[in-house]
C-alpha cells in the first residue's frame, strides 16, 4: 500500500504565520507547561514504548506488522512537515532551549509522534 497516493490532491490548511498572535498564544502556552528533559528522551522512541506497553499489558501484536506502519507513516510526515514548515518553539522564542533530541531536528508540524501513537493504536 502506498501511504503517499494520492498525498498532493488532498487540501492543506497552511499553519499561522510565526509571527501571528495565534502562533504568539501557543508560545505562551507552551512556555507555561512544565518540561521535563528526562521525560522527552524516554519517550522519544514511539515504537519502542508501544511495544513495552503492549508486553506489560500481555497484548499479542506482530513487530514486523508495526515496525512496518512506523516506517512507513514517516515518508508521509515528512511530506506534511515538509509542505507546512512549522518551526519548532525554539527556533521562533529564544526562552526555549532545543531539547537536542533526534526527533526535534525538523520542523514541528504535524507531530510525528501524535501520527504515529494514532495509527499504532488502531
Amino acid at each position: 500500500m502506498d501511504l503517499l497516493a494520492g498525498f498532493n490532491e488532498v487540501k492543506k490548511t497552511p499553519p499561522p504565520k510565526n509571527d501571528s498572535e495565534t502562533t504568539k498564544k501557543e508560545l505562551e502556552y507552551i512556555g507555561n507547561i512544565n518540561l521535563d528533559k528526562r521525560f522527552f528522551q524516554e519517550k522519544d522512541d514511539i515504537l519502542g514504548n508501544f511495544i513495552k506497553f503492549l508486553d506489560d499489558k500481555n497484548l499479542k501484536y506482530d513487530k514486523k506488522v508495526l515496525t512496518k506502519l512506523v516506517k512507513d507513516s514517516t515518508n508521509v510526515i515528512i511530506e506534511l512537515k515538509e509542505f507546512y514548515k512549522r518551526p519548532r518553539p525554539f527556533k521562533l522564542d529564544k526562552k526555549f532551549n532545543d531539547p537536542l533530541l533526534k526527533s526535534t531536528k525538523g520542523y514541528a508540524y504535524p507531530s510525528g509522534h501524535s501520527t504515529q501513537s494514532n495509527l499504532l493504536r488502531l
